[in-house]
């Protein structure tokens, strides 16, 4: 099974690749999602956004062509709006604690957008809350913020895990992040010495929103890291049951 930590594209193929897809910021901006039900269930219907789009199923995994389709939700930095953000942040947690729903994010800090940091900071803080309140992984997107992002993890402590997606850093800041205890999500662009000089065991890979093929980035990793794919397709599965075996007693979130 290949594994894409983080999309925002629903995948095809031959059912070969389970994928963590990202709820749409803007959908989140613009207040599209419908309010979760009451109860345990979240369905079709009930994910369907007032536009009329909907997506596949957030019920659990198991049934038709969607069960190996996840997801993940958050507020992008570019995204934050002082004036409706408390009303998205209680939406995300209601929404973190349904089965399908793996990963909070992305979500993170980049001082290279228009968002006031400061806010950026609050925005970020209450997701790492969520993410522990839920037990699941934090998908964080980090832009020339990495010192901040070393700080809220030393301060906060967290018992989920922390993955920085779309990595593309140098060598000795992959390794960095690995020692404060980041695991590191390559995309289709990504730094071939950073991807030889961290533990295979702290890697995932992610097509965001290139539109490739999930398979093509694991193909040219196992190149880059002279590892035969299969070998690496196993280990990014361990990874996989490593990152989302649940942390807390909430429930099963688990693939």
């Amino acid at each position: 099974m290949y594994y894409d930590l983080h999309t925002h594209h629903f995948p095809e193929g031959n059912g070969d690749i389970c994928t963590i897809v990202n709820v749409s910021t803007k959908d989140l901006q613009e207040n599209l999602l419908l309010p979760p039900p009451e109860g345990d269930r979240l369905t079709h219907d009930n994910f369907a956004l007032k536009s009329g789009v909907s997506y596949p199923p957030l019920e659990g995994a198991g049934g038709g062509n969607n069960s190996n389709i996840f997801y993940s939700i958050g507020i992008h930095p570019w995204h934050i709006q002082k004036d409706n953000i408390e009303k998205k942040l209680d939406l995300i947690e209601k929404y973190a604690l349904f089965p399908h729903v793996k990963a909070i994010g992305e979500c993170g800090l980049d001082k290279c957008c228009k968002t006031d940091f400061e806010l950026q900071k609050e925005v970020f803080s209450s997701h790492i809350s969520i993410s522990e309140k839920a037990g699941k992984p934090l998908i964080i997107h980090c832009v020339k913020s990495f010192d901040e992002l070393i700080s809220f993890k030393k301060e906060s402590r967290p018992a989920q895990t922390w993955i920085i997606h779309g990595f593309r850093g140098k060598p000795q800041q992959a390794k960095q992040l690995i020692k404060q205890g980041f695991y590191l999500s390559f995309g289709m662009n990504y730094n071939e010495q950073s991807l030889q000089n961290i533990p295979i065991e702290r890697m995932f890979f992610e097509t965001d929103d290139s539109g490739c093929d999930i398979r093509i980035i694991y193909e040219n990793a196992a190149k880059t890291l002279n590892t035969p794919e299969k070998n690496l397709i196993r280990q990014i599965e361990q990874n996989v049951n490593s990152v989302f075996t649940p942390k807390s007693p909430k429930g099963d979130f688990g693939f």
